[in-house]
């Protein structure tokens, strides 16, 4: 099976969610916020240029599709991936916490 491309990746999902990408230039706007949107199996589908700095990452083709499994420790990681689910279960978001 063939992987696809971060692009490719990263277009399927805003085009399942179009409302999604009317916000992401927001983000950009904001050069000292960090942001960033996962899908439910929490890959990164889209990033800023202050998220991929602080990831160590200067091409977003090297974030895309990845989880934080990739970039965090293990107890670290596991704990942003329940935190996700728990978002995206309840649908409603933590507020004061960055």
């Amino acid at each position: 099976m063939k992987l696809k491309s971060a692009k490719d990746f990263s277009r399927e999902f805003f085009e399942m969610n179009p409302t999604a990408l009317s916000l992401t230039g927001l983000f950009e706007a904001l050069p000292t916020a960090f942001f960033y949107a996962k899908d439910v199996q929490s890959r990164f589908v889209k990033v800023n240029h202050a998220f991929m700095l602080s990831h160590g990452v200067s091409n977003e083709d090297d974030i895309i599709g990845k989880t934080d499994r990739d970039f965090s420790p293990p107890v670290l990681a596991e704990a942003y991936i329940a935190e996700d689910l728990r978002v995206m279960r309840a649908r409603t978001p933590i507020l004061g916490q960055l």
